[in-house]
């Protein structure tokens, strides 16, 4: 036995109920009262003891550290004339510094009238009952405290007004929620319909952009296309710092700069304003001929693949998007079937058509598979087995040579000329391996690099690839139409312009570029520069040149394609093109792709120009008068 229990009376030990019961009151009353003592006590210490501490305290300002967004940069045209602005506004916002309850929001919501207020949007979390969500849930380290810290530092937007004095009547007001008028801009472009492709638009940050770069904050707005986005780096700027004071009502008291913020710098480009205005009325004018077309207009200097000029229409408006643009616009954007967001010039890829016969006459010049004297004699049509191949001219062009092909833009010279036939051994055959070889040599199915985002690179087939993909042979039916620009090769209006711009060079594919230079926003020197860059020479001999600018040279002359540009005052080497694609209409044809490219003038060249209007037509009807009409303006000429 225990000696505790041996040494203890029974008698001694009270265990019954009513004991225990006395007990459980006395710790149950102790629980009760304790707590209450304890707030009694410090409420005395609070208003007794040491109220004067306390009441210091409370009076006591406090200060918020918080950014101070910089000025974006601003893009100009070669001549310095600018393509954007920031436009200054006063917004009025509440600051968030204190209003952390949800009756408080309610409270500004009614007093907003509810359809006036707009947070500005960051991951969809866009009211404050979603701000109570987000603390009610679980929340992960890293991505999930800057969705935390952009409630925080995001200040309620109410939108824009213009009046500035009913804005100050508006912060002044007995219900004021901390009601702070502060002055901001906004991004508004010059010409939309001409240049939103090129310049593209500004947005809001995301999470992803706040954890991967330390120069933005919740409220700063970021590059998402064009331009605007591939020089995001030197257009940004870098944010400033300030201190501002709240007093014990959490009012803004003051502010204090700490560190002053660099506005961005400034993008010089290649661009002129006013010939990209003149290929905007060119293009847009043919386009409202058309029933249901697109189209865009690419202009370089060939010397040295600066880009002058670059329009795609249908167009966006991209200072709806600066603005924030409704979900209703921008459905109908991405709903519009000639896809307006789409920059045509880089992004979309089509059927060369007759324009690719530069490539193949180069090929076949420079792989000896003809000279200038090999003659065909072009009927209209030539047959393989059970299957005709004919060219676009019903009895063919007679007896022609490669000059004469490029002029009249013989389909079956071309054919014989890729493929082989053997009604025509005085021809030899490039085959599909060959035409894949110097088509790659000119750019195609690669991208050429354009300093913007989403350059399409195209595409360029071979017989292995045919094999995988399709699982059966290349015939010579695709080699046939490989060599007029049609079957599986696509290629983007700017690879069709560099192509041309090779012939205007002797050989040589630039790679294209729309920023000539960025000036540092301190002092104004340059800080980034391109300098003509040369992707690749073909070495091409000076005879296949000067054979293939002659070809193209009478293309626009009497007897040519190029019809409009017959008896015009400079010399222009141009090629016409008309892509056939889709399924047969009412009347058994193919719609058609219309394509004109062109250097000029023919010894000194100074531009090349590639206009291509979808569902255009023919390229002789359509996009040749466009080239026209933008040649007159650029080189001063007055034509009929």
């Amino acid at each position: 036995m225990n000696y505790f229990l041996q040494t203890l009376n029974k008698d001694e030990i009270d265990i019954t109920p009513s004991k225990i019961a006395f007990w459980k009151n006395i710790l149950l009353l102790m629980f009760l009262i304790g707590p209450l003592v304890l707030f009694i006590y410090k409420l005395f210490d609070l208003q007794i003891i040491n109220k004067n501490i306390y009441a210091k305290k409370a009076e006591q300002n406090f200060i918020k550290t918080q950014y101070v967004l910089p000025e974006r940069g601003i893009i100009y045209d070669k001549n310095k004339k600018p393509l954007v602005q920031n436009k200054p506004y006063f917004a009025l916002i509440i600051d968030l510094t204190g209003l952390n309850k949800f009756k408080t929001y309610m409270e500004i919501n009614e007093v907003l009238n509810g359809d006036q207020m707009q947070f500005l949007r960051a991951n969809k979390i866009s009211l404050p009952y979603d701000f109570i969500n987000v603390l009610n849930s679980n929340l992960r380290a890293g991505k999930d405290s800057i969705v935390l810290q952009k409630f925080y530092e995001k200040n309620l937007y109410i939108q824009y007004q213009s009046d500035l004095q009913d804005i100050i009547k508006d912060s002044n007001s007995d219900s004021n929620y901390n009601l702070v008028v502060v002055p901001k801009s906004y991004r508004e472009y010059v010409l939309p319909n001409a240049f939103s492709h090129v310049l593209g638009y500004t947005g809001d940050v995301t999470e992803e952009d706040l954890l991967a770069d330390i120069w933005y904050t919740p409220n700063s707005r970021i590059g998402e296309s064009g331009l605007e986005l591939s020089y995001e780096k030197y257009l940004r700027g870098t944010k400033g710092v300030k201190e501002s004071v709240y007093d014990s009502k959490s009012t803004l008291a003051s502010d204090k700069e700490i560190e002053s913020p660099e506005h961005g710098d400034t993008v010089i480009t290649t661009l002129d304003f006013n010939l990209q205005e003149k290929v905007y009325e060119a293009l847009n004018k043919k386009l409202k001929e058309l029933e249901d077309a697109a189209g865009t207009v690419i202009i370089q200097n060939p010397n040295t693949g600066e880009v002058l000029s670059m329009v795609s229409l249908p167009y966006f408006d991209n200072n709806l998007f600066s603005k924030g643009i409704d979900m209703d616009s921008y459905n109908n954007y991405l709903n519009d079937k000639n896809k307006p967001l789409f920059n045509r010039s880089i992004s979309m890829a089509f059927p060369p058509a007759s324009t690719f016969k530069i490539v193949t006459s180069s090929a076949g010049l420079q792989e000896k598979s003809i000279d200038k004297d090999t003659l065909f004699e072009d009927t209209g049509i030539i047959r393989l087995g059970d299957f005709s191949y004919k060219t676009w001219k019903a009895g063919g062009h007679g007896v022609i040579d490669i000059v004469d092909a490029l002029k009249v833009s013989s389909d079956t010279f071309f054919y014989v000329l890729g493929g082989g036939h053997a009604d025509y051994s005085q021809i030899k055959g490039l085959g599909p391996w060959k035409l894949y070889k110097w088509a790659k040599l000119f750019g195609y199915g690669d991208i050429l690099g354009i300093d913007i985002p989403n350059e399409y690179s195209g595409f360029v087939p071979d017989p292995d690839w045919k094999q995988e993909k399709m699982n059966e042979p290349w015939y010579i039916g695709n080699t046939y139409h490989f060599a007029i620009g049609q079957g599986f090769l696509t290629a983007t209006p700017l690879q069709v312009n560099s192509m041309i711009g090779v012939i205007a060079t002797g050989g040589k594919v630039y790679k294209p570029y729309i920023v000539k230079e960025v000036l540092g926003s301190k002092n104004e020197k340059p800080v980034y520069e391109h300098s003509p860059e040369v992707i690749s020479d073909l070495m091409l001999d000076s005879q296949t040149i000067q054979i293939i600018k002659e070809g193209l040279t009478k293309a626009v002359q009497s007897g040519g394609t190029a019809y409009p540009l017959f008896n015009y005052p400079i010399t222009v080497a141009g090629k016409t093109g008309t892509a056939e694609f889709g399924s047969l209409k009412e009347d058994g044809t193919l719609p058609t792709h219309a394509w004109f490219t062109a250097f000029a003038p023919i010894d000194k060249p100074e531009i090349s120009i590639t206009v291509f209007i979808e569902n255009g037509g023919g390229g002789s009807d359509n996009a040749a008068p466009v080239v026209k009409d933008i040649l007159d303006y650029y080189f001063k000429v007055q034509t009929n």
